[in-house]
């Protein structure tokens, strides 16, 4: 569980039980933008907005940064 946007409104509505839930946003290593050759990583709790407004992914998938939207 990172952002919990879904799955904590269903289990407060008692659409969902789990018997565990771990909260992972808090493991620095599952967040972050990294480059490495020809790979770019994105981490599973890394921000839509850091995403958004990283250099990098505007060099390199400028379709998922803000510049890289059309108005």
């Amino acid at each position: 569980l990172a952002g919990g946007m879904t799955t904590l409104p269903a289990v407060k509505l008692g659409l969902a039980s789990y018997s565990d839930i771990i909260d992972i946003k808090r493991i620095k290593e599952l967040s972050g933008i990294k480059l490495s050759g020809k790979s770019l990583k994105i981490g599973a709790t890394t921000k839509h907005v850091e995403v958004a407004e990283s250099k990098q992914i505007q060099k390199t998938i400028s379709s998922l940064s803000i510049s890289g939207t059309s108005s």
